[in-house]
């Protein structure tokens, strides 16, 4: 970080992203955000780097007002499939991104899988915005509203 950089302590980067301080305190921890730590040990981010977060995180808000009216559906991952490439699609599951309604089958026929409509909504959105194949979809400012709790 250069010298002259405004920042701002963790718990007000929190505030202002509007997501929980510990959610904020894992993704420094994991270096997915860069912060600086005093002699203190106060955790500090680059005030640019919370205002870049927060338009990322409008636009996830904006794609997931679009779909949370589904959230009370489901849909299999065949259907899924039409929307999302099947690779991309099971690896959300396995993440987490999207949420299995029912538990794995052990496999056969008749087996289908249950998928929350809303997630796959909004990972075909967010898809959509993506610069394409090579490109992460999910960035700290773009996982899934239900990941955030």
């Amino acid at each position: 970080m250069s010298i002259g950089m405004t920042v701002i302590p963790l718990p007000e980067a929190a505030q202002r992203l509007r997501i929980p301080l510990d959610l904020l305190t894992r993704m420094v921890n994991s270096g997915t955000l860069k912060a600086v730590m005093t002699t203190d040990g106060q955790i500090l981010l680059p005030l640019e780097a919370v205002d870049h977060m927060a338009k990322g995180m409008a636009v996830r808000d904006k794609i997931w007002k679009k779909v949370e009216r589904f959230e009370s559906e489901t849909i299999t991952a065949y259907e899924a499939s039409d929307s999302i490439n099947p690779d991309l699609l099971y690896r959300c599951i396995h993440k987490g991104y999207i949420r299995a309604v029912d538990p794995p089958g052990k496999g056969g026929r008749g087996k289908t899988r249950r998928l929350n409509k809303a997630d796959v909504l909004y990972v075909a959105e967010l898809a959509k915005l993506g610069g394409g194949r090579g490109h992460r979809l999910f960035t700290p400012e773009t996982i899934p509203p239900h990941m955030l709790n």
